[in-house]
């Protein structure tokens, strides 16, 4: 979505809903991306005097590879936030995103919020862990619990001692 300014400067609020189409090269360098199912924005726009206020709320299904065992996985994400903006070039303010030409394309905001909404770890509900030979890997709750079992002195009596 680009925004033109002079369609701004008309009203003071805008909204608009739309439908956003990622560039493939761009979604292939997230790590354990599969696929986009969908993605779609809610944009609110407050043109205040020198500053334009946009708000992006974020929603988006993509298939990505499970953090254990490299399965696919739905992952549905949701994310919003505001970016101000600027025509202004007085404006030292590091909040304020100084606007180059006459037009604000939003599909750099539109990633960036697709990317920092993707958790570090994602797994498929499973009960399956993988394993090897002479490995395996297990739930916490199976590692506390054979922890504890694992005392070599559980075995003795307080009287015994």
């Amino acid at each position: 979505m680009i925004i033109l300014l002079h369609e701004l400067a008309k009203k003071t609020y805008h909204q608009f809903k739309e439908d956003i189409l990622f560039k493939e090269e761009d979604l292939k360098k997230i790590p354990l991306f599969s696929s986009l199912k969908w993605a779609s924005s809610v944009v609110d726009i407050k043109y205040l005097e020198k500053i334009i206020e946009v708000k992006i709320h974020l929603d988006a299904e993509l298939i990505m590879l499970s953090t254990r065992t490299l399965e696919e996985v739905n992952l549905l994400v949701h994310n919003e936030d505001t970016y101000l903006f600027s025509e202004s070039r007085d404006d030292d303010n590091e909040d304020i995103i100084n606007i180059e030409g006459n037009e604000i394309d939003l599909y750099p905001y539109y990633l960036e919020l697709l990317i920092i909404s993707i958790p570090s770890k994602f797994v498929k509900d499973e009960d399956y862990y993988p394993h090897g030979e002479n490995w395996e890997v297990i739930s916490e709750e199976e590692y506390n619990k054979r922890k504890e079992n694992n005392n070599p002195f559980s075995e003795l009596d307080e009287e015994d001692l």
